[in-house]
């Protein structure tokens, strides 16, 4: 019996260390890497009024772009080969990058791949759709 409460406390004790360990390592990548977040349209919405601080980034496709878009979004269509790239060029790494595309999906995937190059990224949960359907401002996009 002695054996098996000598066991199972060093068990314990070996799981809390490499979780500490784990917990460390994730908070390092997090801050070599990045940070990237969903949310709901309300905080995005209270994130994009600081415009000094944050940057707008649609990353839906081009025939997309026929519909309604965020007021100063910056466009750069993550279906594009050189989506990391462009990023790169044409986003400050000092601002917040607040994300969106149609649902949420895909600038979920921008928001990591942004995150992967060092930005604090914020994604818009349901995309446009859900921030025209909460009655959130939307300005026409010209067609090109």
């Amino acid at each position: 019996m002695k054996y098996y409460i000598q066991f199972f406390t060093f068990m314990c004790i070996l799981i809390g260390v490499c979780s500490c360990s784990q917990n460390a390592k994730t908070q390092q990548q997090d801050e070599k890497e990045g940070i990237s977040e969903t949310v709901g349209s309300d905080r995005f919405s209270q994130l994009i009024a600081d415009t000094a601080k944050v940057v707008v980034l649609d990353v839906r496709t081009k025939e997309e772009l026929g519909e309604d878009c965020i007021q100063g979004a910056i466009h750069i269509n993550i279906n594009d080969s050189d989506f990391r790239e462009q990023c790169l060029k044409r986003l400050p790494k000092d601002k917040v990058v607040a994300v969106y595309c149609r649902t949420g999906f895909r600038s979920k995937t921008a928001a990591n791949i942004l995150k992967s190059a060092g930005y604090h990224a914020v994604n818009l949960r349901e995309g446009i759709v859900g921030w025209k359907e909460e009655g959130r401002p939307v300005v026409k996009v010209n067609k090109r």
